[in-house]
């Protein structure tokens, strides 16, 4: 009996894991363009002062980055590139990551050396 208990458990285990995160993708492109931006470093950032958890990235050459098996919570995305700037206000609004779903989050940059 103890052995079909550990069969089911090990069947159910990663299914119960699964069902608790989602996955964050996005695509990075230039504001002046519309021309992705690859070599972007993307940060999710959890509010939960109690966790404070971050996961990392980088956009590749077609500026989309994808991060797999996000923790349920609320997050602000961040992106940096040396000579580009994003619009802090309009990136960093919450946003949450749900049980078994997506979350796209597609940032437009400025570039430094091009005022718009």
């Amino acid at each position: 009996m103890a052995r079909i208990g550990f069969f089911v458990g090990a069947l159910i285990g990663p299914l119960l894991f699964a069902q608790t995160t989602g996955n964050v993708e996005g695509r990075i492109v230039s504001s002046a363009t519309g021309a992705p931006i690859g070599g972007v470093e993307a940060t999710l950032r959890d509010l939960s002062p109690s966790r404070q958890t971050s996961y990392q990235t980088t956009t590749d050459l077609s500026g989309m980055f994808r991060i797999p098996d996000v923790v349920e919570a609320t997050y602000t995305v961040e992106v940096g590139k040396s000579g580009w700037r994003q619009d802090i206000a309009k990136y960093q609004r919450p946003f949450d990551v749900s049980t078994g779903k997506g979350e796209t989050v597609d940032v437009v940059l400025r570039s430094l050396a091009w005022p718009e």
